[in-house]
Protein backbone atom coordinates (compact mmCIF):
# COMPACT_ATOMS: atom_id res chain seq x y z
CA UNK A 1 0.00 0.00 0.00
CA UNK A 2 1.33 3.13 -1.52
CA UNK A 3 0.98 6.25 0.91
CA UNK A 4 2.26 9.67 1.31
CA UNK A 5 4.85 10.98 2.82
CA UNK A 6 5.34 14.67 4.24
CA UNK A 7 7.91 16.24 6.73
CA UNK A 8 6.84 18.11 9.69
CA UNK A 9 7.95 21.61 9.44
CA UNK A 10 9.47 21.66 12.66
CA UNK A 11 12.00 18.79 11.38
CA UNK A 12 15.59 20.03 11.10
CA UNK A 13 16.06 18.00 7.73
CA UNK A 14 13.24 19.57 5.93
CA UNK A 15 14.89 22.83 6.67
CA UNK A 16 18.07 21.58 5.19
CA UNK A 17 16.28 20.03 2.19
CA UNK A 18 14.35 22.76 2.03
CA UNK A 19 17.74 25.42 1.71
CA UNK A 20 19.03 22.88 -0.97
CA UNK A 21 15.71 23.50 -3.30
CA UNK A 22 15.93 27.17 -2.98
CA UNK A 23 19.44 26.84 -4.64
CA UNK A 24 18.04 24.57 -7.08
CA UNK A 25 15.38 26.47 -7.90
CA UNK A 26 17.55 29.53 -8.58
CA UNK A 27 20.43 27.34 -10.26
CA UNK A 28 17.86 25.65 -12.56
CA UNK A 29 16.80 28.68 -14.81
CA UNK A 30 20.24 31.18 -14.23
CA UNK A 31 22.45 28.93 -16.76
CA UNK A 32 25.12 29.32 -14.20
CA UNK A 33 26.45 25.99 -14.31
CA UNK A 34 24.29 22.48 -15.67
CA UNK A 35 26.60 20.92 -13.27
CA UNK A 36 25.54 22.73 -10.04
CA UNK A 37 22.30 22.06 -11.10
CA UNK A 38 22.42 18.65 -10.76
CA UNK A 39 24.37 18.35 -7.50
CA UNK A 40 21.80 20.42 -6.04
CA UNK A 41 18.69 18.08 -6.86
CA UNK A 42 20.92 15.23 -6.00
CA UNK A 43 21.61 16.24 -2.65
CA UNK A 44 17.61 17.03 -2.37
CA UNK A 45 17.33 13.61 -3.52
CA UNK A 46 20.15 12.15 -0.98
CA UNK A 47 18.45 14.21 1.84
CA UNK A 48 14.81 12.76 0.78
CA UNK A 49 16.59 9.03 0.65
CA UNK A 50 18.51 9.12 3.95
CA UNK A 51 15.18 10.12 6.01
CA UNK A 52 13.01 8.06 4.77
CA UNK A 53 12.21 6.54 7.75
CA UNK A 54 11.31 9.65 9.43
CA UNK A 55 8.73 10.24 6.65
CA UNK A 56 5.13 10.54 8.36
CA UNK A 57 1.99 8.73 6.43
CA UNK A 58 -1.69 9.94 5.54
CA UNK A 59 -3.91 8.02 3.37
CA UNK A 60 -3.72 6.50 0.07
CA UNK A 61 -2.12 8.82 -2.65
CA UNK A 62 -3.42 8.12 -6.32
CA UNK A 63 -1.07 10.92 -7.84
CA UNK A 64 2.26 9.18 -5.52
CA UNK A 65 1.41 5.87 -6.83
CA UNK A 66 0.64 7.00 -10.64
CA UNK A 67 4.35 8.90 -9.80
CA UNK A 68 5.96 5.33 -9.12
CA UNK A 69 4.03 3.81 -11.67
CA UNK A 70 5.39 6.01 -14.38
CA UNK A 71 9.14 4.84 -13.21
CA UNK A 72 8.61 1.86 -13.07
CA UNK A 73 6.69 1.76 -16.35
CA UNK A 74 9.50 3.66 -17.75
CA UNK A 75 12.54 0.96 -17.27
CA UNK A 76 10.40 -2.04 -17.74
CA UNK A 77 9.89 -0.50 -21.42
CA UNK A 78 13.31 0.76 -22.04
CA UNK A 79 15.09 -2.64 -21.26
CA UNK A 80 12.61 -4.56 -23.00
CA UNK A 81 13.02 -2.43 -25.78
CA UNK A 82 16.96 -2.83 -25.40
CA UNK A 83 16.60 -6.70 -25.26
CA UNK A 84 14.22 -7.19 -28.00
CA UNK A 85 14.57 -4.23 -30.61
CA UNK A 86 17.74 -3.19 -33.31
CA UNK A 87 18.16 0.25 -31.49
CA UNK A 88 21.32 -0.43 -31.04
CA UNK A 89 21.93 -0.30 -35.07
CA UNK A 90 21.25 3.16 -34.86
CA UNK A 91 22.38 4.03 -31.19
CA UNK A 92 24.82 2.56 -28.38
CA UNK A 93 23.48 1.36 -25.15
CA UNK A 94 23.96 4.04 -23.14
CA UNK A 95 22.56 6.95 -24.58
CA UNK A 96 19.25 4.57 -24.60
CA UNK A 97 19.60 4.22 -20.97
CA UNK A 98 20.07 7.59 -20.90
CA UNK A 99 17.13 8.65 -22.58
CA UNK A 100 15.56 6.71 -19.99
CA UNK A 101 16.43 8.42 -17.60
CA UNK A 102 15.35 11.58 -18.50
CA UNK A 103 12.06 10.44 -19.17
CA UNK A 104 11.46 8.46 -15.59
CA UNK A 105 12.87 11.64 -14.17
CA UNK A 106 9.45 13.49 -14.13
CA UNK A 107 8.34 10.37 -11.32
CA UNK A 108 10.44 12.69 -9.30
CA UNK A 109 8.10 15.78 -8.37
CA UNK A 110 6.76 14.71 -5.13
CA UNK A 111 10.70 14.95 -3.63
CA UNK A 112 10.02 18.76 -4.65
CA UNK A 113 6.85 19.08 -2.33
CA UNK A 114 8.67 17.71 0.99
CA UNK A 115 9.71 20.69 1.32
CA UNK A 116 7.02 23.39 0.59
CA UNK A 117 4.90 22.97 3.85
CA UNK A 118 3.86 26.21 4.07
CA UNK A 119 2.45 29.17 1.90
CA UNK A 120 5.89 31.55 2.87
CA UNK A 121 7.78 28.71 1.45
CA UNK A 122 6.03 28.08 -1.97
CA UNK A 123 6.15 32.21 -2.34
CA UNK A 124 9.71 31.91 -1.65
CA UNK A 125 10.65 29.05 -4.13
CA UNK A 126 8.68 30.84 -6.70
CA UNK A 127 10.95 33.99 -6.25
CA UNK A 128 14.20 32.32 -6.21
CA UNK A 129 13.31 30.71 -9.57
CA UNK A 130 12.32 34.00 -11.21
CA UNK A 131 15.69 35.57 -9.75
CA UNK A 132 17.64 32.40 -11.38
CA UNK A 133 15.78 33.54 -14.45
CA UNK A 134 16.50 37.38 -14.18
CA UNK A 135 19.98 36.08 -13.72
CA UNK A 136 20.46 33.92 -16.92
CA UNK A 137 18.80 37.31 -18.77
CA UNK A 138 21.58 39.72 -17.20
CA UNK A 139 24.47 36.95 -18.16
CA UNK A 140 23.14 37.35 -21.81
CA UNK A 141 23.28 40.68 -22.01
CA UNK A 142 27.40 40.66 -21.54
CA UNK A 143 27.71 39.62 -25.40
CA UNK A 144 24.16 41.15 -26.61
CA UNK A 145 24.47 43.21 -29.31
CA UNK A 146 21.78 46.31 -28.76
CA UNK A 147 21.61 47.23 -32.33
CA UNK A 148 21.15 43.44 -33.60
CA UNK A 149 18.82 42.58 -30.71
CA UNK A 150 16.27 45.68 -31.74
CA UNK A 151 16.14 44.21 -35.13
CA UNK A 152 12.57 43.08 -36.52
CA UNK A 153 13.87 39.95 -37.07
CA UNK A 154 15.37 39.23 -34.21
CA UNK A 155 14.87 36.60 -31.54
CA UNK A 156 16.22 36.31 -28.30
CA UNK A 157 15.96 33.53 -26.03
CA UNK A 158 18.29 34.49 -23.04
CA UNK A 159 21.21 31.77 -22.24
CA UNK A 160 18.50 29.01 -23.08
CA UNK A 161 16.66 28.17 -26.14
CA UNK A 162 14.70 30.73 -27.51
CA UNK A 163 11.17 28.60 -27.81
CA UNK A 164 12.16 27.18 -23.90
CA UNK A 165 13.02 30.50 -22.53
CA UNK A 166 9.42 31.70 -24.08
CA UNK A 167 8.00 29.47 -21.78
CA UNK A 168 9.98 30.17 -18.72
CA UNK A 169 9.46 34.29 -19.49
CA UNK A 170 5.96 33.45 -19.90
CA UNK A 171 5.16 31.85 -16.78
CA UNK A 172 7.39 34.60 -14.87
CA UNK A 173 4.64 37.13 -16.78
CA UNK A 174 1.78 35.32 -15.13
CA UNK A 175 3.70 34.99 -11.98
CA UNK A 176 3.94 38.85 -12.05
CA UNK A 177 -0.10 39.37 -12.84
CA UNK A 178 -1.06 36.74 -10.44
CA UNK A 179 1.33 38.09 -7.32
CA UNK A 180 1.01 41.62 -8.03
CA UNK A 181 -2.59 41.32 -8.18
CA UNK A 182 -2.94 41.19 -4.59
CA UNK A 183 0.17 43.32 -3.63
CA UNK A 184 -1.51 47.47 -4.13
CA UNK A 185 -2.94 47.38 -0.98
CA UNK A 186 -0.31 45.71 1.08
CA UNK A 187 2.91 46.98 -0.76
CA UNK A 188 2.51 50.00 -3.52
CA UNK A 189 6.07 48.95 -4.19
CA UNK A 190 5.80 45.40 -4.60
CA UNK A 191 2.51 46.09 -7.00
CA UNK A 192 4.67 48.75 -8.71
CA UNK A 193 7.50 46.08 -8.70
CA UNK A 194 4.85 43.58 -10.50
CA UNK A 195 3.95 46.10 -13.26
CA UNK A 196 7.51 46.66 -13.94
CA UNK A 197 8.45 42.92 -14.03
CA UNK A 198 5.10 42.05 -15.96
CA UNK A 199 5.94 45.07 -18.49
CA UNK A 200 9.71 43.77 -19.07
CA UNK A 201 8.40 40.01 -19.71
CA UNK A 202 5.63 40.96 -22.31
CA UNK A 203 8.52 42.41 -23.94
CA UNK A 204 11.10 39.59 -23.69
CA UNK A 205 8.20 37.22 -24.52
CA UNK A 206 7.59 39.22 -27.75
CA UNK A 207 11.18 39.14 -28.81
CA UNK A 208 11.41 35.23 -28.77
CA UNK A 209 8.99 35.70 -31.49
CA UNK A 210 7.47 32.34 -30.44
CA UNK A 211 3.82 32.08 -31.92
CA UNK A 212 2.75 29.29 -30.04
CA UNK A 213 4.09 30.71 -26.67
CA UNK A 214 1.98 34.11 -27.58
CA UNK A 215 -1.31 32.31 -28.50
CA UNK A 216 -0.70 30.52 -24.79
CA UNK A 217 -0.17 33.24 -23.12
CA UNK A 218 -3.21 35.15 -24.35
CA UNK A 219 -5.36 32.34 -23.54
CA UNK A 220 -3.92 31.88 -19.87
CA UNK A 221 -4.70 35.39 -19.17
CA UNK A 222 -8.27 35.10 -19.83
CA UNK A 223 -8.26 32.12 -17.82
CA UNK A 224 -6.86 34.58 -15.21
CA UNK A 225 -9.54 37.03 -16.08
CA UNK A 226 -12.17 34.67 -15.39
CA UNK A 227 -10.88 33.59 -12.19
CA UNK A 228 -10.92 36.72 -10.63
CA UNK A 229 -14.24 37.65 -12.07
CA UNK A 230 -15.13 34.68 -10.04
CA UNK A 231 -13.85 35.87 -7.17
CA UNK A 232 -15.43 38.90 -7.33
CA UNK A 233 -18.51 37.53 -7.57
CA UNK A 234 -18.02 35.52 -4.77
CA UNK A 235 -17.27 38.97 -2.77
CA UNK A 236 -13.92 38.08 -2.41
CA UNK A 237 -11.21 41.46 -2.11
CA UNK A 238 -7.93 39.20 -3.91
CA UNK A 239 -6.72 38.83 -6.04
CA UNK A 240 -8.69 42.35 -7.24
CA UNK A 241 -9.61 42.30 -11.26
CA UNK A 242 -8.65 45.82 -10.69
CA UNK A 243 -5.16 45.11 -9.83
CA UNK A 244 -5.00 43.01 -12.51
CA UNK A 245 -5.96 45.55 -14.81
CA UNK A 246 -3.84 47.83 -13.90
CA UNK A 247 -0.97 45.60 -14.32
CA UNK A 248 -2.14 44.24 -17.87
CA UNK A 249 -2.44 47.83 -19.19
CA UNK A 250 1.14 48.61 -19.66
CA UNK A 251 1.48 45.33 -21.31
CA UNK A 252 -0.59 46.52 -24.03
CA UNK A 253 1.60 49.32 -24.73
CA UNK A 254 4.73 47.12 -24.96
CA UNK A 255 2.54 45.15 -27.24
CA UNK A 256 1.49 48.32 -29.75
CA UNK A 257 5.16 49.19 -29.29
CA UNK A 258 6.63 45.97 -30.20
CA UNK A 259 3.62 46.03 -33.00
CA UNK A 260 6.07 45.69 -36.26
CA UNK A 261 8.01 42.63 -34.66
CA UNK A 262 4.01 40.96 -34.53
CA UNK A 263 3.88 41.61 -38.19
CA UNK A 264 6.51 40.43 -39.37
CA UNK A 265 6.40 36.97 -37.29
CA UNK A 266 2.20 36.85 -37.98
CA UNK A 267 2.16 38.26 -41.57
CA UNK A 268 2.59 35.72 -44.83
CA UNK A 269 6.18 34.65 -46.13
CA UNK A 270 7.50 34.56 -49.41
CA UNK A 271 7.63 31.47 -50.38
CA UNK A 272 10.26 29.28 -50.43
CA UNK A 273 12.07 26.04 -51.85
CA UNK A 274 13.22 23.53 -49.52
CA UNK A 275 14.67 20.57 -50.91
CA UNK A 276 12.32 20.87 -54.10
CA UNK A 277 9.19 21.69 -52.11
CA UNK A 278 7.65 25.07 -52.20
CA UNK A 279 6.09 26.48 -48.85
CA UNK A 280 4.80 29.49 -48.01
CA UNK A 281 5.42 28.98 -44.46
CA UNK A 282 8.17 26.07 -43.42
CA UNK A 283 7.49 26.25 -40.30
CA UNK A 284 3.94 25.59 -39.91
CA UNK A 285 4.13 23.29 -42.95
CA UNK A 286 7.03 20.84 -42.09
CA UNK A 287 5.05 20.88 -37.79
CA UNK A 288 2.12 19.58 -39.93
CA UNK A 289 4.21 17.24 -41.86
CA UNK A 290 5.97 15.82 -38.47
CA UNK A 291 2.14 15.50 -36.87
CA UNK A 292 1.29 13.41 -39.44
CA UNK A 293 4.39 11.07 -39.41
CA UNK A 294 4.11 10.81 -35.73
CA UNK A 295 0.61 9.62 -35.86
CA UNK A 296 1.96 7.09 -38.26
CA UNK A 297 4.52 5.73 -36.26
CA UNK A 298 2.26 5.89 -33.11
CA UNK A 299 -0.03 3.29 -35.20
CA UNK A 300 2.89 1.06 -35.55
CA UNK A 301 3.07 0.16 -31.81
CA UNK A 302 0.04 1.86 -30.22
CA UNK A 303 0.06 0.34 -26.73
CA UNK A 304 3.58 0.52 -25.43
CA UNK A 305 5.28 2.70 -28.13
CA UNK A 306 8.52 2.68 -29.53
CA UNK A 307 10.60 3.15 -26.51
CA UNK A 308 13.65 5.39 -25.48
CA UNK A 309 15.20 5.55 -29.01
CA UNK A 310 15.42 9.58 -30.32
CA UNK A 311 12.62 10.39 -32.50
CA UNK A 312 15.21 12.28 -34.56
CA UNK A 313 16.36 8.72 -35.43
CA UNK A 314 12.71 7.66 -36.57
CA UNK A 315 12.79 11.21 -38.39
CA UNK A 316 15.82 10.49 -40.56
CA UNK A 317 14.46 7.06 -41.74
CA UNK A 318 10.97 8.65 -42.89
CA UNK A 319 11.82 9.17 -46.32
CA UNK A 320 11.07 12.61 -46.46
CA UNK A 321 13.52 15.33 -47.14
CA UNK A 322 11.06 17.65 -45.87
CA UNK A 323 11.15 17.02 -42.36
CA UNK A 324 14.74 14.39 -42.40
CA UNK A 325 16.47 17.54 -40.67
CA UNK A 326 14.33 18.26 -37.47
CA UNK A 327 15.38 17.13 -34.02
CA UNK A 328 12.15 16.32 -33.01
CA UNK A 329 8.59 15.72 -33.28
CA UNK A 330 7.69 19.35 -31.93
CA UNK A 331 4.80 18.20 -30.14
CA UNK A 332 5.53 16.46 -26.82
CA UNK A 333 1.76 14.46 -26.58
CA UNK A 334 3.19 12.95 -29.76
CA UNK A 335 6.59 12.28 -28.40
CA UNK A 336 4.79 10.28 -25.43
CA UNK A 337 2.62 8.47 -27.52
CA UNK A 338 5.39 7.38 -30.14
CA UNK A 339 7.81 6.30 -27.68
CA UNK A 340 5.62 4.84 -24.68
CA UNK A 341 2.53 4.44 -26.30
CA UNK A 342 -0.91 4.80 -25.11
CA UNK A 343 -0.44 3.30 -21.74
CA UNK A 344 2.43 6.17 -20.92
CA UNK A 345 0.26 8.90 -22.71
CA UNK A 346 -2.64 7.82 -20.37
CA UNK A 347 -0.27 7.78 -17.36
CA UNK A 348 0.94 11.48 -17.69
CA UNK A 349 -2.88 12.34 -18.43
CA UNK A 350 -4.36 11.22 -15.67
CA UNK A 351 -1.60 12.45 -13.08
CA UNK A 352 -1.89 16.10 -14.80
CA UNK A 353 -5.52 15.88 -14.52
CA UNK A 354 -5.71 14.62 -10.55
CA UNK A 355 -2.71 17.42 -9.86
CA UNK A 356 -5.31 20.05 -11.80
CA UNK A 357 -8.43 18.54 -10.23
CA UNK A 358 -7.17 18.41 -6.59
CA UNK A 359 -5.48 22.40 -6.72
CA UNK A 360 -8.49 23.61 -8.84
CA UNK A 361 -10.87 22.19 -6.02
CA UNK A 362 -8.28 23.44 -2.99
CA UNK A 363 -9.22 26.99 -4.92
CA UNK A 364 -13.26 26.97 -4.92
CA UNK A 365 -13.21 25.36 -1.29
CA UNK A 366 -10.34 28.06 0.18
CA UNK A 367 -8.64 25.37 1.14
CA UNK A 368 -5.46 27.15 0.44
CA UNK A 369 -3.67 30.30 -0.81
CA UNK A 370 -5.52 31.47 -3.71
CA UNK A 371 -2.47 32.89 -5.09
CA UNK A 372 -0.59 30.14 -5.23
CA UNK A 373 -3.64 28.04 -6.75
CA UNK A 374 -3.92 30.84 -9.09
CA UNK A 375 -0.49 30.23 -10.05
CA UNK A 376 0.14 26.66 -10.86
CA UNK A 377 -3.08 26.21 -12.51
CA UNK A 378 -2.31 29.02 -15.14
CA UNK A 379 1.37 28.17 -15.51
CA UNK A 380 0.44 24.53 -16.13
CA UNK A 381 -2.18 25.93 -18.57
CA UNK A 382 0.27 27.55 -20.47
CA UNK A 383 2.65 25.01 -19.95
CA UNK A 384 -0.02 22.10 -21.50
CA UNK A 385 -0.86 24.68 -24.54
CA UNK A 386 2.72 25.67 -25.46
CA UNK A 387 3.43 21.78 -25.04
CA UNK A 388 1.29 21.61 -28.55
CA UNK A 389 4.46 22.61 -30.59
CA UNK A 390 7.33 21.99 -28.54
CA UNK A 391 9.29 19.28 -26.72
CA UNK A 392 11.69 19.55 -24.27
CA UNK A 393 12.49 16.72 -22.23
CA UNK A 394 15.52 15.84 -23.36
CA UNK A 395 16.74 19.04 -21.94
CA UNK A 396 17.54 19.82 -17.99
CA UNK A 397 15.56 23.11 -17.69
CA UNK A 398 12.50 21.45 -19.03
CA UNK A 399 12.73 18.27 -16.52
CA UNK A 400 13.37 20.89 -14.08
CA UNK A 401 10.28 23.33 -14.68
CA UNK A 402 7.84 19.91 -14.43
CA UNK A 403 9.49 18.67 -11.38
CA UNK A 404 9.28 22.34 -9.58
CA UNK A 405 5.56 23.18 -11.16
CA UNK A 406 4.44 19.73 -10.46
CA UNK A 407 6.17 19.82 -6.92
CA UNK A 408 4.21 23.17 -6.41
CA UNK A 409 0.97 21.80 -7.18
CA UNK A 410 1.37 18.55 -5.18
CA UNK A 411 2.21 20.25 -2.26
CA UNK A 412 -1.23 21.91 -2.58
CA UNK A 413 -2.69 18.66 -2.79
CA UNK A 414 -0.85 17.33 0.63
CA UNK A 415 -1.75 20.00 2.14
CA UNK A 416 -5.69 19.27 1.82
CA UNK A 417 -5.46 15.47 1.52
Amino acid sequence: MVRAPYFHSNVNYSKAGYFFLLIFSFLAFSGISPALERISFFILLCITLANFNRFSFKKINPILLLSFTWFIYIWLNTFFHLAVNDFLVFSDRATLLNRGKDWSLIAFFPIVSLFLNSDQRRSTFILFAGIGLLASIILSFKNLNIVDFFHIQARYGSTHSINHFALFIGTALIGAVVFGSQLLEKNKYGFFLSILVASFSTFLLVKTQSRMSWLAISFVMIFIFLMFYFFKKKGSKKPSIINFAFILLPCFFVILFSQSILEYRLSAKEPVIRHGIVSADHSINGRVELFKFGYEKWLEKPFFGHGPIDSKILISQSGSNYISELWHLHNTYLEVIVCWGIVGLVLCAITIFLLLKSVFLSLLRNEASPIHCLFFLSSILYWLLWLVAEFNIYRDTGQYYWLMLAGLGYSIYQKNN
